[in-house]
């Protein structure tokens, strides 16, 4: 199992972040993530917690790296 620190806020998942996640889990082993974007999803569905798709754009071409990724993060209200 990798520790890692899960980000709070998704302005917190930047491609840093992504980067080492990503070369920790050997998603990837080439290649950097050079741009991410954090989009909502399910909002007003029902969900407890705030999900995100995370759009990910890579320094090169990478067929097996994946371009999307999914985040759940605790509900903004306590």
């Amino acid at each position: 199992m990798i520790d890692v620190d899960i980000p709070d806020h998704p302005e917190e998942m930047t491609p840093s972040w992504l980067n080492s996640i990503l070369h920790a889990t050997e998603s990837i082993s080439t290649g950097k993530v050079v741009g991410c974007k954090t989009i909502p999803i399910g909002e007003g569905f029902g969900f407890v917690g705030r999900t995100f798709r995370i759009a990910i754009t890579y320094d090169s071409p990478n067929a097996e790296a994946p371009q999307t990724l999914v985040a759940k993060l605790h509900s903004k209200h306590p």
